[in-house]
């Protein structure tokens, strides 16, 4: 896929202006980067949150994914919409 420049992240051409601005406000965050022993991702992805997610899981061979709710509903509290899509669809 195409990519171009949005400040030092490679952005698919394809993507949306809200992706392009979501990766441009998560490269100047000011939050702190801790070092883990573990290593850690920031990925900006155009798509629905359960197929991206479970792709580039597969791509790197992820063992764990964590993902955060907006605004979650009572229900959704615990296991969210994409998240149960990616309980289901993982391998």
């Amino acid at each position: 896929m195409p990519t171009a420049e949005a400040d030092h992240r490679p952005v698919p051409i394809s993507c949306s202006p809200r992706c392009v601005t979501g990766s441009k406000r998560l490269s100047k965050s000011k939050l702190p980067h801790r070092k883990s022993p573990i290593g850690k991702a920031d990925i900006v992805a155009c798509g629905t949150a359960y197929e991206e997610s479970l792709a580039f899981s597969e791509k790197i061979s992820c063992h764990l994914i964590v993902l955060g709710s907006h605004r979650p509903k009572a229900q959704d509290f615990f296991l969210g919409p994409n998240s149960a899509r990616i309980v289901r669809h993982a391998n």
